[in-house]
């Protein structure tokens, strides 16, 4: 506890890294015991009110992050990597026994863990406990405690986003609670917590589908009278993010709110070039934020509306003509194309030579990877032999090798030492790999000409280092595979792909 908090931070990070990769290692030595004596204090630790607590899950734009911050994504990772029921026999009493605490502190700290346990545990906890967590998270949101109802709509968010679809049938409870919630926010705008109540709102209202509509009349005035009435940037981007999560759910229901909708995404869309940088960075997420909902009512109301769909289009093809270095501009645009495949189909093709040579051009792009070289591999320090599970065998098992040797670990410091990734430029490349699958699979005959260069350059990323892209590359080849057997297309022939 005597170090500073970006060197413990350092430490809990390496330690992500280590229960990531070294499971094995962690359950056979029994190393979560003496884990989680260092990551509970720091759960529990003193309320900063200059700290985010949920850094790097919720509206985080920082580079670096609290002891908290860090603990928490311990936390996440022991949940996504441990056997739920080894990890609940350390955890659950320690949730257990600090639940009905009124103390401020633990209180949220109770309720941060409970939400960074959700995804990785979340058979478990619809299995054994997801009433009895509902409560204590639901009793925290109306807390009179800021950071306390915060951590609460945290652990909601997560709740809606991973215990589906059993945490719907709450909607009764749950609805009216974050009416009331939002009402109180938005009246005092109280930054971070108004940032976690829309978390929580938008996962929770996305996955309900025809639940939504007892609810959808009294949400879309409340987003809608927001929308009209804030001057403030970030919340602005905050109602036009639920505005999309809302279209998800609703699909065509949400067609009678459409003739009020597009102005106010429009009036969000109008650049604005005086200001504070800090404001013009602010603008950029709004436009951004503006665009992608834009795309979902497209894919969502397409089809009911075809002029929006061909607006889109020429929206989209304005967008990438304006700015070509801006990466989240550019990613915005690619979704927007795909959502307009979506509905439109063959419609697409006079556009298709300008939109693919744009994506193209961002699946071949290396923008935002930069590899850093360094030392030999020869620091003992570095030597983490002892976590090597590469022989090991079943957990349980009593014919373990104690005797490990790994060369490939102590030399791989040889050849990179680290690689820092952008993640604006990731998303870009995976949106416009994602894209051209939907042109392969919405507009398959004016884009089958396209399909064997893109194939070619696509199928080099198998092994891209962020594993985002080699998913989307792996789901986007599969779709031109598809979509070339669909048409007898002479590439799926001349590769010898047998699809039958």
């Amino acid at each position: 506890m005597n170090f500073e908090n970006e060197t413990r931070s350092r430490v809990l990070c390496f330690l992500q890294s280590i229960i990531r990769t070294k499971k094995k290692a962690i359950l056979k030595h029994d190393l979560l015991d003496p884990i989680l004596q260092v990551v509970c204090p720091l759960l529990l630790s003193p309320i900063n009110e200059d700290e985010d607590d949920v850094s790097g899950f919720v509206g985080d734009s920082s580079d670096s992050q609290s002891p908290l911050a860090s603990a928490l994504h311990v936390v996440d990772d022991l949940a996504l990597h441990l056997p739920p029921e080894k990890l609940y026999e350390r955890m659950f009493p320690f949730v257990r026994s600090l639940a009905s605490s009124d103390d401020d502190r633990i209180k949220r700290g109770i309720l941060l863990t409970l939400g960074c346990l959700s995804e990785g545990t979340s058979e478990f906890i619809k299995l054994k406990h997801l009433k009895t967590f509902l409560e204590i998270v639901c009793k925290g949101v109306i807390d009179p405690n800021t950071h306390v109802s915060g951590a609460a709509l945290f652990a909601l968010g997560q709740f809606s986003e991973h215990l589906q679809p059993d945490i719907n049938k709450f909607a009764p409870e749950i609805m009216p609670m974050l009416f009331g919630v939002l009402h109180q926010v938005s009246e005092i705008k109280k930054g971070s917590r108004l940032t976690k109540a829309y978390y929580a709102l938008e996962n929770f209202v996305e996955n309900l589908d025809t639940d939504l509509f007892p609810y959808l009349d009294q949400l879309m005035r409340h987003l809608l009278n927001t929308l009209k009435s804030t001057s403030d940037i970030h919340t602005k981007e905050l109602v036009v993010s639920a505005i999309g999560a809302t279209a998800n759910a609703a699909k065509e229901s949400l067609l009678p709110y459409l003739p009020e909708i597009l102005p106010l995404i429009q009036s969000c869309l109008s650049s604005i070039n005086q200001g504070e940088d800090d404001d013009q960075a602010k603008v950029g997420l709004l436009q951004t934020q503006a665009l992608d909902t834009l795309a979902v009512l497209v894919r969502t109301l397409g089809k009911s509306n075809v002029q929006l769909a061909e607006d889109s289009m020429k929206l989209g093809l304005e967008l990438i003509g304006l700015d070509k270095t801006d990466p989240d501009l550019r990613r915005t645009a690619y979704g927007l194309f795909a959502a307009v495949s979506s509905v439109v189909g063959e419609s697409m093709a006079p556009f298709l030579d300008v939109v693919v040579e744009c994506l193209m051009n961002s699946v071949k792009s290396n923008e935002g990877i930069t590899a850093h070289f360094q030392g030999n591999g020869n620091d003992e320090s570095k030597n983490f032999s002892f976590l090597d599970d590469s022989t090991e065998t079943d957990i349980g098992s009593d014919d373990v090798d104690e005797d490990v040797d790994d060369d490939d670990d102590d030399n791989y410091c040889d050849i990179v030492d680290e690689i820092s990734v952008e993640n604006a430029y990731m998303d870009e490349k995976d949106d416009a790999i994602g894209a051209l699958g939907d042109f392969a699979k919405h507009s398959s005959q004016c884009f089958q000409s396209y399909i064997k260069p893109c194939f070619e350059e696509i199928v080099k990323l198998n092994d891209f280092p962020h594993s985002d892209i080699r998913r989307s590359t792996i789901t986007t080849l599969g779709q031109f595979l598809i979509s070339s057997y669909q048409l007898k297309n002479e590439f799926c022939t001349s590769h010898n792909f047998c699809l039958s």
